[in-house]
């Protein structure tokens, strides 16, 4: 959900008083199109809006942590969000209508035609399985 908790950023400065104080962003603003939020005091990095494992797989980002001293001095991390796969997507045929012809004199066995399935999940949640459900041989 937005607001979700992803991790938290820590800094160090050895600097005294307002010196020593840090503030986070994103380098350059770049937030992930804004799918990320970060708390500029507590270090925080939460979700701004609902991830979407099939419009993006992986987010890299970079934290800036700046001090305030004078001048200012900052220190960047890498962050790696990677997004794991549920299973929010239903299978989808190639086509709406599927018209297959054999010969009455086929062996058992033949192959009458292919049918296939897109499903745009990933991993376990993107196998599909196949039955027939209606019609004269129906399981």
């Amino acid at each position: 959900p937005v607001g979700t908790s992803v991790t938290q950023i820590k800094a160090n400065d050895a600097d005294a008083s307002h010196n020593g104080h840090i503030r986070f962003t994103f380098e350059g603003g770049d937030d992930g199109e804004g799918t990320f939020a970060l708390d500029p005091t507590s270090g925080v990095l939460r979700t701004a809006r609902p991830l979407d494992r099939e419009f993006s797989s992986r987010y890299n980002l970079i934290a800036l942590a700046t001090d305030n001293g004078d001048p200012p001095r900052s220190s960047t991390i890498d962050i790696t969000v990677d997004i794991e796969d549920i299973n929010d997507n239903a299978p989808m045929f190639d086509t709406d209508h599927i018209q297959l012809y054999i010969a009455e004199n086929s062996p058992i066995g033949s192959t009458v035609g292919e049918i296939r399935a897109r499903d745009p999940d990933a991993g376990r949640n993107a196998i599909i399985e196949y039955s027939i459900t209606g019609g004269t041989d129906a399981a």
